[in-house]
């Protein structure tokens, strides 16, 4: 199964301008934003995660503006960081696109059997979801996997113009591939003034540029959209009903308010999230026991995320997983790796959940007679 997909105290906190730089114009119409994600647990795992909602982004017309933008894209002459850009954001909004495309499953009479599950639940004439041809960057179409490997193992053409660059395997904690298991959808565009910054700081909350770790920032959304944030304290902001902290094992711990801006700010409403102090793991890929990795101190377990066994050549080949993602760790995770030699613990792999990180576009049901319904589980592969 190809398919999908770091840490810090967000030294970068990166929602983008609505007005992007030159090479936009040059290259593409528009960079996609995320609005519509929330932090919560609807999912068969109860696991916390960016949930997409997924029939607000079928209809926003800015979304199909940029898929129509990625289509006439001038891939050349690009620069590595727009390279990285342009490829993240592309395959990040065709791996949505497909599963709204193909939200529903039908049986060999055209009678709609109920929503797939994920990416790996799409066929099409028995072609699978990642390896569909249908979505066109640059003028050429490609699949998912297609896109995927322009930017790994080794970066090339036509995304990427020579000398090329070596793989960076900070990659896949960028492509998001639709699942429950797969690092989470950043809130913000991949920008190329930022990219390199990104890579390193896919955290949770993407907030606004310059913000210090410690203090509060507004996600202010404005006539239904979020604008750029700004790393403000929200001393003209009334706050109202609930403030929920979730605190969950190697060490992660989120506070979130729900405000309500006085007229001053100019916010419809507003998300205020207190950015992680130094010290505090974040829930980047590497800070997420249940995504990205957790450790068994007990038994001298580690156990990593399945991506990791999939492309364990590329990883190996840059030293191995310990080698290539220590800095990106928790101060806790860093710790044990430095008193444990290989030796000293056991490596297991995640199972993979790939349910859909959002409710499913397809409204249409099996009936309650049909006998090939199963019960509801997670689909871990």
């Amino acid at each position: 199964m190809h398919t999908r997909r770091s840490p810090a105290c967000c030294p970068t906190c990166d929602v983008p301008a609505p007005s992007q730089s030159a090479w936009l114009s040059h290259h593409t119409t528009a960079i996609p934003r995320w609005p519509r994600l929330r932090d919560a647990t609807t999912n068969c795992a109860g696991l916390p995660i960016h949930v997409v909602d997924y029939v607000s982004i079928a209809a926003d017309a800015d979304y199909h503006a940029f898929i129509k933008s990625l289509a006439s894209a001038n891939l050349r002459g690009l620069s590595h960081n727009e390279s990285f850009a342009v490829g993240i954001n592309a395959y990040n909004a065709f791996a949505i696109k497909t599963l709204i495309d193909h939200a529903c499953k039908y049986d060999s009479a055209g009678t709609c059997t109920g929503p797939a599950y994920g990416l790996p639940d799409i066929s099409v004439r028995g072609t699978g979801g990642f390896d569909l041809e249908e979505h066109t960057l640059g003028g050429k179409k490609y699949s998912l996997n297609d896109i995927e490997g322009l930017m790994r193992p080794q970066p090339m053409a036509p995304l990427f113009q020579a000398p090329f660059p070596k793989e960076d395997l900070r990659i896949h904690a960028t492509l998001v591939c639709d699942g429950t298991s797969c690092p989470n959808l950043a809130t913000s565009a991949y920008t190329p003034d930022q990219v390199d910054q990104q890579m390193t700081a896919v955290s949770v909350w993407h907030l606004g540029s310059g913000c210090q770790c410690g203090a509060a920032v507004v996600l202010p959304r404005v006539d239904g959209r979020w604008a750029p944030a700004a790393c403000l304290t929200p001393l003209h902001t009334h706050t109202h009903t609930h403030t929920r902290t979730h605190t969950h094992s190697l060490t992660h711990s989120l506070t979130h308010t729900h405000t309500r801006a006085r007229a001053r700010t100019h916010f419809a409403d507003a998300v205020v999230v207190r950015c992680p102090r130094p010290g505090q793991a974040t829930t980047s890929w590497m800070a997420n026991p249940w995504k990205g990795m957790r450790i068994n101190t007990t038994n001298n377990t580690l156990w990593v995320s399945k991506i990791f066994s999939w492309f364990a050549d590329e990883v190996n080949a840059q030293g191995g997983f310990v080698n290539v993602y220590t800095p990106y760790m928790t101060k806790k995770a860093q710790a044990y790796f430095a008193a444990h030699k290989p030796s000293d613990y056991d490596t297991q792999i995640l199972g993979y959940i790939w349910d859909a990180n959002g409710p499913v576009p397809c409204n249409c049901m099996p009936d309650v007679t049909d006998p090939s319904v199963l019960p509801a589980a997670c689909h871990i592969k």
